[in-house]
């Protein structure tokens, strides 16, 4: 799954950005949907999400899961310096201070992608706020 360059929206990236209750302008690729796709798959799972498009309103959702992360359980990082930006994914192994997540919107792209614990990847920096599982 990947977004459409310059060529309309991918319906697959829609209907996960329907699952949080977006429409319109708010539902299209173009659209920051790393939070649309953890709630899309977490519906999906039988679970209830956070119907938010924002990364961080997983920080607090489920149950915390910090001591021992486990494949499959959600990974909340902030993002660059502005307190609200964020990135969540589906953790998938931890690495020399990198995590490894199975998430939307990497690289444009539904994708398993590393970011670091706490740090920078390219300019932009990191930080892991917290691991959730339902």
């Amino acid at each position: 799954i990947r977004e459409v360059p310059n060529a309309g929206n991918n319906p697959r990236i829609v209907m996960y950005h329907e699952s949080t209750g977006a429409v319109g302008e708010r539902a299209n690729d173009a659209v920051a949907w790393c939070s649309s796709f953890v709630n899309y798959c977490v519906e999906q799972a039988g679970f209830i999400g956070t119907n938010s498009q924002a990364a961080q309103s997983w920080k607090d959702w489920g149950s915390d899961a910090t001591d021992k992360p486990q494949p499959g359980d959600i990974a909340v990082f902030s993002r660059g310096s502005v307190k609200w930006q964020g990135h969540v994914g589906f953790w998938v192994s931890e690495e020399a201070g990198n995590i490894s997540v199975l998430g939307g919107n990497q690289s444009d792209r539904v994708r398993i992608q590393r970011y670091p614990k706490d740090g920078k990847l390219g300019n932009v920096s990191y930080k892991l706020l917290a691991v959730r599982r339902p």
